[in-house]
């Protein structure tokens, strides 16, 4: 099908040289600049056929035929997984069907000498299965994606977990953008320790696996991230999700990213009483943004680099959503603290006195804190003297101090 847009004496060529399929057409080259040094060489080697010169062959309708024909030829490496998929689901399907209705027959099923395990496994959902995201096809996503972005570099361990690629590529499919929560973003080092941590029993786990076989499972999550390094990790991971799935380009989604992080880390003047969001109301603001993302793609029939574009750039949405919120009041000891006048001051709030001590049976505690002699109360003298501790006072209360 992609041979079919070439002229006769190109596709004689291309056969000649040994691309005698799409397949082989499209693993040849890797890239556009291997497609555009053998298609010079081709159709400058037969300038009177093609009609071109060394200043015109790169925008003539013969090599823009060969750009087009390695596309179409790429994308259908792609479409045999998904429909390798579809049919194994639909075969499954009848096969059960097939089994459902011998056993209500009261018959044996011999279609393929099922198991009692087997009989009783679960069918998923067939929109599910034709969505899955495979070995090879996540192997070839990644390998286009290191040759679309050669600058980027990504450790094994720092990829996105294969659940949150697979979640992605299904939005992808369905061309429904959906937001995944905070918590929900992970690494593949992260959700390796999860699945680790999960532990169970030989059932669970066998049905762990047959699930994860079908494409349903549970989404793994952990604590939604708080500090600033945290969310900027499950962000990046996100961006490297929308262009591994060919959602938009990684530039792109890197630069949604740093809007959200650039306002949620934006710190205030000191003392201006103002503090930055945290990371609960920094999370509700980038659900605001994706849905705007949502509205844009869906209503506007922008793309979603077209959408980002609206967001960040023209709408600027993360510094109205992410303004620095007041500090929140201290609260007041009323032991300490009074108000003995309404009267407003210059600054407008109300006059505050110090504190009155408080009355006691022996003088008032801010004054005069000593205890009577009960000795010199008793006996009208003390062995201490001078040196005593306590207030030498007549045993009325109201006599005069003795040394």
């Amino acid at each position: 099908m992609a041979f079919s847009i070439l002229s006769e004496a190109l596709i004689a060529d291309v056969r000649d040289a040994g691309y005698d399929s799409e397949a082989v057409f499209a693993e040849a080259f890797q890239d556009a600049a291997d497609l555009e040094l053998w298609g010079k060489s081709v159709l400058i080697g037969k300038e009177d056929v093609y009609k071109v010169t060394e200043d015109t062959w790169r925008f003539s309708s013969h090599m823009a035929k060969l750009r087009r024909c390695l596309k179409i030829a790429k994308e259908s490496l792609v479409k045999p997984e998904v429909d390798k998929a579809k049919a194994d689901a639909d075969a499954q399907a009848a096969h059960s069907l097939a089994t459902a209705q011998a056993m209500a027959a009261g018959g044996s099923c011999n279609t393929q000498q099922s198991s009692p395990l087997s009989l009783a496994m679960p069918q998923w959902p067939q929109a599910v299965q034709t969505n899955k995201l495979d070995a090879d096809a996540r192997r070839k996503l990644w390998h286009d994606f290191g040759n679309t972005y050669t600058g980027e570099f990504i450790l094994e361990s720092d990829r996105p977990a294969k659940q949150l690629v697979q979640s992605y590529w299904h939005q992808k499919v369905t061309g429904e953008l959906i937001l995944v929560p905070w918590k929900r973003l992970l690494s593949q080092a992260e959700e390796n320790v999860s699945v680790k941590g999960s532990g169970g029993n030989k059932e669970s786990r066998f049905l762990a696996i047959m699930a994860e076989a079908h494409g349903m499972v549970d989404d793994i999550e952990i604590d939604s991230p708080t500090s600033h390094f945290r969310v900027t990790k499950a962000l990046s991971l996100r961006a490297t999700c929308w262009a591994l799935v060919g959602w938009c380009h990684l530039k792109s989604a890197k630069t949604f990213a740093s809007h959200v992080m650039e306002h949620f880390t934006k710190r205030p003047l000191e003392g201006s009483g103002l503090r930055s969001p945290t990371a609960p109301e920094a999370e509700a603001a980038d659900q605001a943004l994706v849905e705007t993302l949502v509205s844009l793609m869906g209503h506007s029939n922008m793309t979603l680099d077209q959408a980002i574009y609206e967001v960040v750039d023209v709408r600027c949405m993360a510094a109205t959503l992410l303004v620095p919120r007041p500090l929140a009041a201290k609260a007041t000891n009323n032991n300490t603290s009074h108000t003995h006048n309404n009267m407003p001051t210059a600054n407008g709030g109300p006059v505050r006195t110090a504190p009155q001590p408080k009355a006691t049976p022996y003088g008032q505690s801010g004054q005069s804190k000593k205890m009577p002699c009960h000795l010199f109360k008793k006996t009208g003298a003390c062995k201490f003297g001078d040196q005593c501790k306590f207030k030498h006072t007549s045993g009325s209360g109201h006599g005069r101090a003795k040394p």
